[in-house]
């Protein structure tokens, strides 16, 4: 027969490998929700004013002027696209 030191310590051990199941499932919803919540702030700087004005201002740089600019032109919109590509580059390394 099994006495109740044996039930206590079978109890003890799947407790604690049920609560690390539990943690992993946890941290792995959490990076998925950071993920999806980055997301949508990159998507609503995109319909911003500021974002729309600085690629109109682009579109006509590059339409009056050549592809020269694009490289030279510092603005608000290369600022974002580099803050984005820099938390794509951070949420989705690991």
């Amino acid at each position: 027969m099994v006495d109740v030191q044996t039930i206590s310590i079978v109890i003890a051990a799947s407790s604690v490998v049920i609560g690390v199941a539990y943690h992993i499932l946890q941290i792995r919803h959490q990076t998925r929700t950071r993920g999806t919540d980055l997301i949508v702030r990159l998507c609503s700087m995109f319909g911003g004013k500021e974002f729309q004005e600085a690629w109109r201002a682009l579109a006509f740089s590059l339409n009056q002027r050549g592809l020269s600019v694009f490289f030279s032109m510092k603005s608000s919109l290369f600022t974002t696209l580099s803050l984005m590509f820099s938390s794509f580059q951070l949420v989705y390394s690991g």
